[in-house]
């Protein structure tokens, strides 16, 4: 088995292990070793934020390592918590050094994605493990408090945020504390004429501006030439005109090292980073590649080390098998010609991403009322691969939310609607607006292009008071005609997605309808299953489910070959994730003809717990099967399913859950029973479907009396075909 080592827990390093491993079938064994100081990944993107006000909290800004990679085997992965020391490409070999002593680790292919620091050991990057990156940005954090002035050297993409935030921040602070402490003063100094010196004009101009509107003071054509310590804490700051400044705080946010002193001096170049090829590999070295800041190919961003690591894997898997390597392209080239000159405007030094990094930072922090924020209206000055990204980070959620946020322009527009439409969330009211706009056929086209997942949850009619006839009567008439026009407007949606070839993921929730029980009204099921069917039925499915416990969705004249659950079971082959609870269900759900295995399938859960208990009525009932058998009760239909759960789990390649949820009574414990290893389970209340729970030890729960407060057979369909309700509300 090869040996590949990745040196380096961040963006560029997990991403690369990532990469390797997913493909790791598609050629010989290998097994990545991560290796590097930091237990948890450092979300440094938003450290100009975080380093202002503690409000955004750590386990935001540090995630640890070691869950992401849980999904491979162990043989596979492994992840050691040391530095590297010192590298010898001669022998194959890295000495690193952790917390239990030096170790020296073989390797038969090299990622080195080290990164690199800050000069002055400031948290915008990491420093080392990740208990000396926190205890550093939480100083960091106290002093920014304390300080009554602060400078800020450095005009760069970090620099106009700090200063921005600490305008931001400070400004709101000054209103409380003015005349009791004095003013709070916040300086920016830069070396160049404006702020943002290699960005557009327009960037730089808009920028300057809204920090001046923060209360900002900025120094142009200046640099910090030394910085002294005084006794009592605060800095003396000479510049480079001769002028000093006494100040609380000193913040520099320029200058940044390669994490490379390991690395032998004749691979560096004068920045201390490693020179590579066309391939992001090292001349000289043997199987040694370098992504990410430790590099020399780009600069110091996020998208460009992301796309490296994608490369760096993508060649290590193509000499693994044999074949020839391919060249990368520097983010700057991979542009169209159409917007060659805003790549050619934003590729020098940090300023390239200065849009970026401040709607990723709004993404994490959700603070959309800092006026320095307005800067993101000019992504639409980005290339469209960059902004692209953007949008997708802030995904559809965000457009859904004020869809004046589409409106920036014409062509903003065309890229920001696939987004948009990606991720679609319908209630019965939203669903008729929908239909309505459809009527334009580009909108449903659309649709069928670029939307990948439909999320409908749906109460029923709601709108009793608009439905009421004189005091008590509910004019029927209206409620029937809504439940007319919804099933008619799920059929148009069905329609409209069944040509889609980008439909991949399909929630439904019905739930119980809550009307008043003076009315006198029965429960109505107002789901009908032929357009459910036909809206199911999109190809290319690989993620359905489908929660009905509030209706009924038998097909009134169907089959035992017919029914619903023979309609589900029809698209195993193609998918990969299945939830389904319904209040009329058989075996037949689980049942696949022939014998071939589910290369795709991995998760099942069926839950035959019918509870509802955010309602007026407190109840747990249970399905019924699909068709009547004499004699038949809840017990038979729950061991019938858990025994072919089990042998839809021999049918699947690769299966990871496989359960069926049901509940006792009158305990009314949730049990989970896992048909891959045969136990089951006691849930929590209110647990999620997939959640573990304490494994019981009798595991005889099929003629557990405990189910029913009664040994006799239980009849669980009412005469009029309906599951059977046990009341568990106060009044019983």
């Amino acid at each position: 088995m090869k040996t590949i080592i990745i040196l380096g827990g961040s963006y560029a390093g997990v991403s690369a292990a990532h990469h390797l491993l997913k493909q790791s079938g598609k050629t010989v064994p290998f097994k990545v070793i991560l290796v590097t100081p930091n237990s948890h990944l450092y979300w440094n993107i938003a450290s100009p934020r975080a380093l202002i006000s503690d409000q955004i909290a750590d386990d935001k800004l540090f995630q640890p390592i070691a869950p992401g990679f849980e999904q491979y085997p162990s043989e596979k992965f492994e992840l050691i918590l040391a530095t590297a020391k010192e590298l010898d490409v001669e022998a194959k070999t890295v000495k690193a050094s952790g917390a239990s002593g030096e170790l020296t680790l073989n390797y038969d292919v090299l990622i080195i994605a080290t990164g690199s620091s800050t000069k002055d050991d400031t948290p915008f990057k990491g420093l080392g493990s990740t208990e000396d990156t926190r205890r550093r940005l939480h100083d960091y954090q106290a002093r920014v408090k304390e300080a009554k002035t602060i400078v800020v050297a450095g005009a760069g993409v970090t620099g106009a945020e700090v200063a921005g935030e600490l305008g931001y921040e400070f400004g709101k602070q000054n209103e409380i504390i003015l005349d009791r402490v004095g003013s709070s003063n916040n300086y920016q100094i830069a070396r160049g004429k404006t702020v943002l010196e290699s960005s557009p004009t327009s960037v730089a101009n808009i920028a300057t501006k809204e920090l001046l509107n923060l209360g900002v003071k900025i120094e142009l054509q200046e640099t910090v030439a030394t910085s002294t310590k005084l006794p009592d804490g605060r800095h003396e700051l000479t510049l480079s005109s001769g002028k000093k400044l006494i100040t609380d705080m000193y913040i520099p946010t320029f200058g940044l090292a390669p994490n490379t002193s390991f690395v032998p001096t004749k691979f560096l170049d004068a920045t201390g980073a490693v020179v590579v090829d066309e391939r992001l590999q090292v001349n000289g070295a043997g199987l040694v590649w370098v992504i990410g800041d430790a590099s020399s190919t780009e600069g110091s961003q996020y998208m460009p080390c992301n796309r490296q690591s994608a490369h760096a894997a993508k060649n290590i898997i193509l000499m693994l098998n044999g074949k020839p390597l391919v060249s990368y392209s520097p983010w700057a080239y991979a542009q169209s010609e159409e917007h060659a000159k805003t790549a050619n405007e934003l590729s020098s030094g940090e300023t390239q991403y200065i849009q970026e990094w401040l709607a990723v930072a709004a993404y994490i922090d959700s603070h959309t009322d800092n006026p320095l924020l307005s800067i993101i209206m000019l992504l639409r000055e980005l290339p469209p691969e960059i902004l692209l990204h953007i949008l997708r980070l802030l995904g559809s959620a965000f457009f859904q939310h004020d869809t004046r946020r589409l409106l920036v322009s014409k062509w903003w527009y065309q890229l920001a609607k696939p987004v948009l439409l990606r991720d679609l969330d319908f209630s019965a009211k939203s669903l008729r607006g929908f239909v309505l706009a459809s009527k334009n056929t580009d909108l449903s086209r659309s649709v069928q292009r670029y939307s990948t997942s439909i999320n409908l949850s749906v109460n029923g009619f709601e709108n009793w008071e608009a439905a009421r006839f004189g005091r008590v009567e509910i004019d029927l008439q209206v409620v029937d005609a809504w439940t007319s026009e919804f099933n008619t407007n799920l059929a148009a949606l069905a329609r409209i997605i069944q040509p889609s070839t980008s439909l991949r993921s399909l929630k439904v929730e019905a739930h119980r309808e809550f009307h008043n029980p003076s009315s006198g009204l029965q429960q109505r099921h107002y789901l009908s299953a032929l357009p459910l069917v036909s809206l199911v039925s999109v190809g290319h499915l690989t993620c359905l489910e489908i929660d009905t416990h509030g209706t009924d969705l038998r097909l009134r004249d169907a089959t035992p070959e017919t029914h619903f659950c023979c309609t589900i079971n029809a698209f195993f082959p193609t998918l990969r994730r299945l939830r389904y609870r319904t209040s009329h269900i058989c075996p037949r759900l689980l049942d696949l003809p022939g014998n071939d295995l589910l290369s795709d399938l991995e998760e099942v859960i069926i839950n035959l717990s019918l509870s509802r208990l955010d309602g007026p009525d407190t109840s747990y009932r249970y399905p019924s099967r699909c068709e009547k058998i004499p004699g038949d009760n809840f017990l038979n239909l729950k061991a019938d399913m858990e025994a072919h759960a089990r042998g839809l789990a021999a049918r699947m390649s690769k299966p990871r859950i496989v359960r069926v949820l049901s509940h006792t009574f009158p305990g009314l414990d949730v049990h989970s029973f896992d048909a891959l290893v045969g136990h089951r389970m006691v849930l929590e209340p209110a647990a999620a479907w997939d959640a573990d729970g304490e494994v019981m030890q009798d595991q005889t729960v099929a003629s557990d009396p405990s189910d029913f407060d009664s040994d006799a057979d239980f009849d669980f369909e009412s005469e009029s075909g309906e599951p059977a309700w046990i009341d568990v509300s106060e009044e019983t």
